[in-house]
């Protein structure tokens, strides 16, 4: 995938339907269901071993920058939009995962010594996106700062029986010097390679069990 350069500034591209998404190169992600033995808690793998999780099976995933920040668009499918968090509910949620190692599993989340940058976004939270560096599943650790902002939409077309689409775009600077222990550094003309994950909210998804992209998908950043 490209993540090509562009002459737009950041509030344009925050936009889910900006004109300039139409002519940016998508790729869809094949997604399945974390891995229930993989899962660090005993009662999470007792408790949905008959139920199913991960519903989210694809998502589609395009990229642009302008030259100081970098963008990211995110689409699937999801029948009903969720964002309120209560003791009953959970909000929808995707997050966008890099390895700060060359060799950092995906599967895992990393490991001790191949760390791994996630951006979070839930619906609950506005625009407000989260930064979490994880070395393994069960070590997510959210930074105290975040220069992540996200923007969100949820359409289904006006009509009850048609499928649901959440549009998210992250967006972050490049380069990030006073985030280097924290978050993956990024520049044009550089190589980079990045997963996905999604929680489905009307599902009860959220923590360790979500669907993700099972392999990192490689992307240039335009010169």
């Amino acid at each position: 995938m490209l993540a090509k350069k562009v002459a737009a500034k950041q509030e344009s591209l925050l936009e889910p339907a900006a004109p300039q998404w139409a002519n940016a190169e998508q790729v869809y992600l094949p997604m399945m269901p974390t891995p229930l033995a993989s899962q660090p808690s005993p009662y999470i793998r007792v408790s949905w071993l008959q139920r199913p999780y991960g519903k989210v099976r694809s998502v589609k995933a395009a990229s642009l920058h302008n030259g100081e920040e970098i963008f990211f668009r995110l689409e699937w499918n999801d029948p009903e939009k969720n964002d309120i968090l209560t003791d009953s509910t959970f909000p929808d949620g995707a997050a966008l995962l890099f390895p700060m190692g060359s060799d950092a599993p995906i599967l895992t989340m990393g490991d001790k010594t191949h760390p791994v940058n996630a951006w979070h976004w839930r619906a609950d939270l506005a625009e407000h996106g989260r930064n979490n560096v994880a070395h393994g599943l069960g070590s997510t650790v959210l930074s105290e700062k975040s220069h992540i902002t996200c923007r969100a939409s949820w359409d289904n077309g006006g009509w009850p029986w048609y499928t649901g689409v959440w549009r998210v775009v992250f967006c972050r600077p490049l380069s990030l010097p006073d985030q280097a222990a924290e978050a993956i550094q990024l520049k044009p003309g550089q190589e980079v390679r990045f997963g996905v994950a999604v929680w489905q909210g009307q599902n009860a998804e959220r923590a360790g069990i979500k669907a993700f992209s099972q392999k990192w998908q490689r992307m240039m950043i335009e010169a």
